[in-house]
Formats: C-alpha cells, structure tokens, sequence
C-alpha cells in the first residue's frame, strides 16, 4: 500500500483529518447563520447573504496575498513549517455556543484567521505531491489525493446528518487538532537544492521516488535556514516570481484564466447555491448533509476510478475541459430548479468539479523544476484567492436580489445561470490550451433535433386523440404504436441494405434527399391540428414515410463516417455522432418543456427542413472507386462534389434489391465477427423497441407523467448521454477496446431495465439515467467492429446490413412488447406487475451481452492487409 502511495500516507491522513473537519461544519453553518441573524427563519435572509460574501471577500483578499508568500517560504522554509501556524489557528473558531454574541465572535476570529489559514494546507499538499510525484504518476496522485478530499467529505457528511449541532462543532475542533499533532508527529520531508532545476516533461524520469524511496528527512526550523533576508521581506521576490512564471509560460497563462474562472464560479456557487435551496424548497440541514454525501459519493468514485483512467488515456487537457463543461450543465439546471429532486439528480454531475483542480495542478507543474513547485502552486492558489474575492461581490447582492421580494422579475436562480455561463468561460479557455479538430456534423444536428423534439409529446397526443378517458389504460394508443412499429420495421428491413447499396454507387448525400423531403410532412400535419381525423392523417402519412425515413439518416451517417474516418478515429468519430445525436436530444427536450404542444410540432417540421437545405449545400462527398480498398489513415476528409443520380451508370434503381441481400448473404458468411454483431445487434435493438413500447405508456399510467415529465427525463438522459458519448466513449474504447465497451453498455441496459420495471416511485426513472450511457455505447460499437471487416469501397452495404437487421427487430419487438404492456397495465392483468413488460425486454439483453462476450480480438481488414504486404514485401 505505501508503493502504490509514494510515500504519501502521512500526507493524505493529515488532508483527511484537515477536510474532515471542515466539511463537518459545512452543512449546519447555513441553519447556525440564518438562525443567528434572522428573526424569520422563512423569509429570504439578504443580511445572510451580504455576511457569508463579505466574510469570502476579506478571506480571499488575505489569501489572495499571503498564498503566493506562503509558497514561497515553502520552498525555502519546508512545508512541515508553514502548516504548524494555520493549522493552530484554525482550532480555535469551532465551538461552545451559537446564540448571536457567539456568533459574531465566531465569525470575526474565523474570517481573520482564514485570511492566513483557508487554503494553506490544499495549497502545500499539492506543493508536496509535486515535489516528489514525477511524470503520468504525479497527476494520477494529484486525483488521489483529491479523492481522499472527498471521502472525508462523505465522513464528515455521515457525521453531519447523524451529530446534533453542538457536537457538530465540537468534533471539528478535536479533527483540527488531533491533525495538527499527527502533522508534527508524522509528516517528513526535505529541502530541495537550490539549483535542483530538472523539469518534468512526462518522458522517462529517472528521479521517480517510489514508495520508501522518498528522501525524507527531518526539515529544517526556521532559524536554521541560510539567512540572506528576512522572512516576511520575500513578498516582493514572490510577486516578482509570479510576473516570471507567467513571461516565460504560454500554457500557465491559459491554466492561470481557467483557475479564475473556476473558482470564480465555485465561489459564486458557494454564495448562492444552499441560501437558494433554503429560500426556494425550504431544505435544512439534513438535506444539506445528504446532498453533499451523494455528490461526494460520486465524486470520490470519479476521482479514485473515472480520473486517473481519463488523465492516463487523453491528458489532463481533456480531462479539464470535460469537467468545466459538467460544471456548466450542473450550474444551468440548478438555476431552473422546479423541483425539489432536481438538486439530487444533478449530482451525477459532480465529477466536473472535481476533475478541475487536479488537472490544473497537473498541467501548471510541469511548467516549472521541482524547486519552485512551491511557487507556481502558491501563485495558483493566490489566483483562487482573487477570484474569491471578486466573486462575492457579484453573486451576494445577486443572490440577495432575486431571492428578496424586490426583484426585478421572478427568478431564483438567476444568480446560478450567471455562475453557469462564467463555467461556460473557462471551458472556452481551456479549449485553447490544446485545439483538436472535429468534423461538422450540424446536419444531423438538425435533423435528430427535429425527431426528439415531439418525443415526449407524442405519448399524450395519441392518447388524447384515440381515448375516450384519460385515466383508463388505454390499449388502443398501446397496439396504434405498435402497429406502427411493425409497419415501418417491415418496410426499413428491406429499405435499409437497398439505401446502403444505393449509396455506395450514387453517393450518401442523392440517398439523403428524398427521406428527408418525406420527414417534414407529418410534424407539419399535428403541427395544424391535432384532433383525432388530423392524427390518424399523421399517422398513416409517417407510417408510410418512415418506411423510407426511419434510420436513413443514422444508417447513412454512419456509413459517411466509416468511408472517410479509419483506425481508432474511426470508432471515436461513432461516438462523437452519438453525442451529437445526444445533444440534440437535450435541446429538444428543454424546448419541448417549455413550448406548448402546437408550436412543438412547427418547430419540428421547421427543423427538419432546415436539415434538408443545410444538407444539400454545405455536405460535401465524392464517390469511392469500386477497386478502392485501401485504408485512409486520418488526416481531413476527402471532400469533392457528389455526382447526381442523372450521372451515375446506367441500371435500374431498384433491381439492386436482390444484389442487396446477396451482398448481406456473402458479407455474413466471410466474416464471423460480423455474424456476431449482427445478433448482438438484433438482440440489443429488440430490446430497445420493446422498451419504447412499454416504457412511455407505463410511466403515464403508472405516475401519471405527462409532456413536461417525460421532456424532464429525456433532458436528463441526454445531458448524461451526450457527455459519455463525446468524451467517455472514446477514452474507453481506445483504453479497453470497442468490445468490451460494447459488453459492459449491455449489462448497464440490462440492469437499467430491470430497475425501472420494479419502479416503487416516481423519482426511480430519474435515477436510472446513471446507467443511460449503456444504451449509448452500443451502436457506436457495433458499427465500429462491423465497419473493420470491409473496405471503404463496401462501408455502404455493411451500415445497410447492420440497419437491416435493426429494422427486423424493430418489426419484431412490438408483436412481443405491445400486447404484453397493454395487458399488464389493464384490469385483465393475471397478475399485477405493470412493469412486467419491462422485465422481459431484460432478458434479449442479457442474451446480446453473452453473445458479445464470444465475440473474439482479431485483427482488422486493414490489419491483416497489412500484414500481408510485409510477407509480400519479404518474399
């Protein structure tokens, strides 16, 4: 255990004991405040507010000076010496009363003592990781050290929600100096040499000091070091140390901006975020306690697991702007709070905190020698200070202002979106510290906008139009769907490997036009009226429709993709299309909670055609050559005008049919793997459409939900899933490869359902979206295995047979699914379980996942091509 620590054990029991403490206190400090200074415990409490933001502006203007010294006589003085003061003087504050005289006393003697105190041992514990941490080693210490953060936290909530307040305090002051003992005690370390200046440039460092071979040495006091000026006189030399980290270092600059605004809006977070929750849903300390433990929990679990996995496979850069673009969606769903539970469910967010800090330790400490670790660390942390000073100053009266009856217009949360676009800033800035280029995919932006965009409306249109009651189980609406599903699944079984041949004679963009066209009209027809004549015409017309429509896009896409993306690109650019196909679906859900059901529809019809336009005359491709099989290996896409239809050799259109299904015969029978995942594909789509057959009518008779719940779920699904597409999915799939990250989507899918078909409560849904990114991964890699086993020349036919095959399912599930949920959500049921429909869409999963587990490791088409031509070479 000391191995895989470095060396660092006393160190992290030292930040543990320290985070312990101030985490205790943390959860209560919002009831003891307004207890202390309000003479109505309900109302808005704006002297509050003002207290806790002018307490972090003195804090931070003291800190925002005295970090950069502290680091600085930390490499010349040790670490083990600049903790012992702070440390002493952060016991006294905590507690003996709590009435307002003890209050204020409190409250002086903590913001005067934080002035020096606040910081100093996150500050100096980075400082010391990075002094003896070197290379890939030293970030992944920085997530552990982190984590251990965090899991003091989770003690200390346990603690928090359980301790009755006096006790509260009291354990924090024993945690404070039960550590400052264990700190003297314990903790060892040495000196640098002053021209000890070797960098650190993630190569082979040879000075790694692994385990006990850390050169721990007692430190010096104070009076022993060399005495060339005076202690407090390195102030000047401090800021004249910073002016020449940030002449010498582009990236520390951009690191520096990124830190600003990040702590800027974790400050401006701290000023609103619980006085918002208290004055909107009336939260305590109990749900202050459980809310930090569940984002502590999840937290912890990213920072020990998710962290050192992401910061190994991309960098930290990455990881850095993941995190800063959670923090965002985290902060802009927190200011539209219309529920008590939506706090809770944004917890799955919290990772994106808690990846910020430890990558910008990362990247700033490989600007400088070791020696100067102290320095860049304490120029970081007086960075943080400023921005805690600025922050209060914006986001207190703010905070005040909209929860006070004298704002200019209702919006609690306003302060809250402020703080979600200043994340919005940093994620910007850290975009610029390393600049990878992605294709553009806005098309299919639009035209996946414009089918999510009356997903969650349609469940209540069909059941206002065909149902005679509201409240009655409705099995017309359930079998209408289903019938549906049938119709068009029969239809895209054949279309499919058609369109995929077609396109790889005529081009995906000629292919593209008419289902496009044909999508625009249903939407519009609801779009004008939606009584029950004006849905049976929309019916019939998408159901007709989407025989050609359904999964063109998708298929084609993906076939665009494989064509001009190859290798490992190749299976990240499927996943960046799922992501888009992701985001597409939360901005749809958001508009669709907030339009009223009409404009839904236009809107929908709208989009679609601007898809259709934006297709025609910004998508650009050329035709593969029939002979061309060689592999492209990166770089642009190859982007010539297409031919149109008119051009094309002279066959008949649709006789391909028949060349079609041969083409699926011979593909299937010269390769296993794709055998493989074309059943797993069956299976896994199987799933899915039972799913939407059951899931949506299940809820609704089940709780009741409507439009603006099912808009709520959705959103939530695909913030999560957009996220784990664009950047989870490619970090894991060049980590473990696609078929295992293909398994393990399955057995989430699998566990997923099996939870939501037991739902006890509402809020359950909403917590099965931990598990979406399942559903997510599994296309993505299907497609990416299938498209290693042809030719560029054939990526066409082979998207064609996988959508084919996606269809058959399609046509398939509903005659299983539809009856089945009808009847468990009627009177007539042999039993009551509701979700009984659900239960069973489990088990094809379970039996796609044990199929792709058989599916093999071999090399690729491109793999063995090459391998032959170096036998050929040989020879």
């Amino acid at each position: 255990m000391e191995e895989m620590l470095g060396g660092l054990r006393h160190l992290l029991t030292m930040v543990f004991l320290s985070d312990f403490a101030g985490a205790l206190v943390m959860p209560v400090m919002t009831d003891v405040t307004v207890a202390a200074m309000c003479s109505d415990l309900n109302d808005s409490c704006s002297f509050a507010v003002y207290l806790t933001g002018i307490q972090q502006v003195a804090v931070g203007l003291g800190t925002m000076v005295m970090m950069p010294v502290i680091g600085n006589l930390a490499d010349r003085y040790g670490i083990k010496t600049l903790l012992t003061l702070p440390m002493c003087l952060s016991i006294i504050p905590p507690g003996y009363r709590r009435d307002t005289n003890f209050f204020y006393a409190f409250y002086i003697t903590k913001t005067l003592f934080d002035m020096v105190c606040r910081g100093t041992v996150d500050c100096l514990a980075y400082a010391y990781v990075a002094k003896n941490i070197h290379g890939m080693k030293r970030i992944t210490m920085f997530g552990v050290l982190a984590s251990v953060k965090l899991i003091s936290g989770i003690c200390a909530t346990f603690a928090a929600r359980f301790l009755p307040i006096a006790s509260t305090f009291q354990v924090s002051a024993i945690s404070l100096f039960v550590d400052l003992v264990y700190m003297r005690v314990f903790l060892k370390e040495r000196l640098p040499d002053d021209d000890e200046d070797d960098y650190d440039d993630d190569s082979n460092h040879q000075e790694v000091h692994d385990g006990e071979d850390l050169m721990m040495l007692a430190e010096p006091i104070l009076r022993d070091a060399p005495i060339k000026t005076h202690a407090f006189n390195t102030m000047y030399s401090s800021l004249k140390d910073m002016a020449s980290l940030i002449m010498n270092s582009t990236i520390l600059i951009q690191t520096l901006i990124v830190t600003f605004f990040a702590t800027f809006s974790e400050t401006g977070m701290e000023s609103a975020y619980m006085y918002f929750l208290k004055a909107r849903f009336g939260f305590n300390k109990n749900e202050f306690a459980e809310l930090v433990l569940l984002a502590s929990i999840i937290g912890c679990i990213s920072q020990l697991f998710i962290f050192p996995i992401l910061a190994s496979a991309v960098g930290e850069r990455k990881v850095l702007s993941t995190g800063l673009l959670m923090e965002f969606f985290r902060a802009a769903l927190l200011s539209v709070s219309w529920s008590a539970w939506v706090p809770y469910a944004t917890s799955v967010l919290a990772p994106g905190i808690m990846f910020v800090m430890p990558s910008v330790y990362g990247i700033a400490s490989k600007q400088v020698a070791s020696s100067e670790q102290g320095k860049v660390l304490g120029f970081i942390s007086g960075v943080k200070s400023f921005a805690g000073v600025v922050a209060p100053f914006v986001y207190s009266p703010l905070t005040a202002l909209f929860l006070s009856k004298d704002a200019p217009f209702y919006f609690p949360g306003f302060s809250l979106l402020c703080i979600s676009l200043s994340w919005m800033i940093g994620f910007l800035q850290s975009l610029l510290i390393k600049y990878v280029p992605s294709p553009s995919l806005n098309e299919a932006i639009n035209n996946r906008f414009a089918e999510f965009l009356v997903s969650p409306v349609m469940t209540d249109v069909t059941v206002a139009a065909v149902c005679s009651g509201l409240n009655d189980s409705c099995s017309l609406a359930v079998y209408l769907t289903g019938v549906q599903q049938v119709t068009v699944g029969l239809g895209t079984m054949v279309m499919m490997p058609v369109i995929g041949n077609l396109s790889d004679r005529y081009g995906i963009k000629a292919l593209l036009t008419l289902p496009m066209c044909l999508s625009i009209l249903p939407p519009a027809i609801l779009g004008y009226r939606r009584d029950t004549n004006f849905f049976y015409a929309s019916y019939i017309t998408k159901t007709l429709f989407d025989i050609v429509c359904q999964g063109t896009v998708d298929c084609l896409a993906h076939a665009y993709v494989a064509k001009n993306m190859h290798g490992r690109t190749r299976i990240s650019m499927f996943g960046v299309l799922a992501g888009v196909r992701s985001i597409s679906g939360v901005c749809a859900s958001v508009t669709t909670r907030f339009l009223p059901v009409a404009l839904i529809f236009q809107v929908s019809a709208i989009s679609a055609f601007v898809g259709l336009v934006y297709m025609r005359v910004f998508l650009k491709e050329r035709l593969q050559d029939d002979d061309d099989d060689n592999y492209y290996d990166g770089g642009d896409l190859r982007m010539f005008g297409e031919p149109i239809l008119k051009d094309a050799p002279t066959s008949h259109v649709f006789s391909n049919k028949y060349s079609s299904l041969k083409d699926m015969v011979n593909l299937m029978k010269n390769s296993t793997i794709l055998v493989q995942a074309l059943i797993v594909t069956f299976f896994a789509m199987f799933s899915q459409r039972g799913t939407e057959s059951s899931f949506m009518y299940f809820m609704k008779f089940r709780f009741g939900f409507n439009k603006n719940d099912f808009a709520e779920l959705f959103l939530l699904i695909w913030i999560i899933g957009s996220i784990s597409q664009l950047f989870i999915l490619p970090i894991l799939v060049s980590t473990i490869g696609a078929r295992r990250v293909l398994s393990a989507g399955l057995l989430m899918e699998f566990v997923n359902t099996v939870i939501r078909s037991v739902s006890w409560a509402a809020w359950v849904p909403y917590a099965t979206t931990l598990l979406v990114p399942g559903a997510m991964f599994v296309m993505p890699t299907v497609c990416g295995i299938a498209s290693r086993q042809v030719g560029s020349s054939e990526q066409g036919k082979v998207q064609g047979c996988i959508y084919g095959v996606k269809s058959l399912a399609e046509v398939v599930a509903p005659f299983v699914f539809s009856p089945l949920t009808a009847l468990f959500l009627s009177k007539n049921a042999p039993f009551y379980f509701p979700g009984f429909s659900l239960l069973c869409v489990a088990f094809p999963l379970m039996i796609g996942l044990l199929q792709s587990l058989m599916i093999k490791d071999v090399p690729s088409l491109s793999m063995e091509k090459a391998m032959s031509n170096t036998s050929n070479g040989e020879a």
